[in-house]
């Protein structure tokens, strides 16, 4: 199965994060820190990552 944002298993969890041109912003650690968690900042859909290529 290909991998998107609506398959993302946080997605099915927490309901679909905000998203740029297909890119993930992922999921923040808590409701004061919105700082990525760790499960979104490997994910090759966050848009850190989409661009450089990187695999999860």
């Amino acid at each position: 199965m290909k991998r998107t944002i609506k398959n993302c298993k946080l997605s099915r969890r927490f309901g679909i994060p905000n998203n740029y041109g297909g890119k993930c912003e992922g999921f923040g650690k808590s409701s004061e820190d919105d700082e990525p968690c760790e499960e979104c900042k490997r994910c090759k859909l966050h848009y850190d990552n989409a661009d450089l290529g990187v695999v999860d």
